[in-house]
């Protein structure tokens, strides 16, 4: 807790997304939490985040309203609402839809470092005034998408040394292929912006250990001494006896996933190998129930033959959390070994607070998985080798009591623990 005695700290955090206008809990959770953390320690918080569509509060409307948060832009998004509004006129309306849908995404492709550029202009002079109005010293700003970061550099252009600023990667920017730019111009652009953004950054904050080393390598520069691994982590702080629930007696094996799933070819959560194995395994599909809670998209044709597969729609956070504990594993995924080193999924955190085994569906390097092999809370399976993947599947079983997390003090992965590091970075 801070001091009572001293002036009250103030902070201001950045985020392009936020209740309610996101699908999932998930992609907020990290600046939710934060926010929940930093007001119970006596700091005055503001939250700078955009509007869009509208997806509801997970449950989580009350603690909102003790937050300070200021929406800007417009309800369904700049892309979205330029197009409607542009296609009720007789020009538009002549147009093809699918040439419309073509013509934004060639937009969005060419939009450096991603189409939420359009926004920065405008939360940066939103910022200014929220800085001036509440006399802020400390901008937390949280991506992706990363062009979010951008308006850090102009706030510490604008502002020198009376601003602290920390830039927070929840994903890495330039040396990941989920969000480096596909075009080699804008690559080489998306890099100049970051490595500025870096150099000018009071403090950066990570959530994974490969991150920095692949940040300082890419742009050949030092930062480790203002850098710091601020993990995601589960809410509360439990003792090693909370969240252990009783195995029901049950023969076949229950796997949970929660969050979003859209399996596809092009998708870095794609399960076609999980389904053609069990579609030619009579005995392995007999072995298994698996449970998908959330926005969840199986683009397989042989997805409905599976009678194992049971899809849900999406709960809140703690009507997950109750079913979380009804399995007997719970499941990751990640399928794409370009961008798999430093994936730590913030349901990983979840998943160690009921104390449930892991089942970690992704390439051999993936952080998540290393983290499920050094701490024994799980099964680290590669994804992306058809045999490895068969053979790990015969050998699961029912886990036994105790068999996991016998010997590990969870509450290291905690968010309290984890974001304790944050106060001592500010001013």
């Amino acid at each position: 807790m801070i001091d009572l005695n001293s002036e009250k700290k103030k902070i201001l955090i950045i985020t392009r997304y936020f209740l309610p206008y996101f699908p999932s809990m998930g992609g907020v959770m990290r600046v939710f939490t934060l926010a929940n953390y930093f007001t119970r320690m006596g700091l005055e918080v503001h939250i700078l985040t955009g509007l869009g569509k509208y997806y509801g509060y997970f449950g989580y409307e009350y603690l909102t309203t003790l937050i300070n948060i200021k929406y800007v832009g417009k309800s369904e998004g700049f892309f979205e609402k330029q197009f409607e509004s542009k296609s009720e006129t007789t020009l538009f309306k002549s147009i093809p839809l699918k040439s419309i849908n073509l013509f934004r995404s060639l937009l969005e492709r060419l939009s450096v470092p991603d189409k939420n550029i359009f926004y920065v202009n405008l939360f940066h002079r939103e910022a200014l005034c929220m800085i001036s109005e509440n006399n802020i010293k400390n901008v937390f700003i949280s991506s992706p998408p990363h062009s979010m970061q951008l308006i850090g550099y102009l706030l510490k252009k604008d502002l020198k040394t009376k601003i602290n600023i920390i830039a927070d990667y929840r994903d890495s920017w330039n040396t990941t292929s989920i969000f480096k730019h596909k075009t080699y111009l804008g690559f080489m652009l998306s890099k100049r912006y970051e490595k500025k953004i870096l150099l000018s950054c009071d403090k950066f904050t990570y959530v994974s250990e490969p991150i920095l080393n692949k940040v300082e390598k890419l742009h050949n520069i030092e930062i480790r001494d203002k850098s710091y691994l601020v993990m995601n982590g589960y809410n509360g702080l439990y003792s090693d006896n909370d969240s252990v629930v009783e195995e029901k007696d049950a023969t076949k094996i229950k796997v949970g996933y929660f969050g979003n799933l859209n399996s596809g070819k092009k998708s870095y959560r794609d399960i076609t190998n999980l389904i053609h194995i069990l579609l030619n395994n009579e005995a392995l599909a007999e072995k298994f129930e698996f449970y998908f809670y959330g926005s969840i998209k199986i683009k397989h044709p042989g997805v409905s033959a599976l009678k194992g597969f049971h899809i849900n729609q999406p709960l809140s956070h703690e009507e997950a959390i109750e079913k979380m504990r009804e399995m007997d594993y719970l499941m990751i995924v990640h399928s794409d070994p370009a961008s798999s080193d430093e994936v730590i999924t913030g349901k990983f955190f979840e998943y160690i607070a009921v104390r449930k085994p892991i089942i970690c569906l992704a390439p051999l390097c993936t952080e998540a998985g290393r983290l499920v092999e050094k701490y024994q809370i799980g099964i680290h399976i590669d994804l992306c080798n058809m045999e490895s993947l068969r053979s790990a599947l015969l050998k699961i079983t029912k886990p036994g009591p105790r068999q996991f997390y016998s010997d590990l003090d969870t509450s290291i992965f905690s968010r309290d623990i984890q974001y304790s590091k944050l106060l001592k970075l500010l001013n």
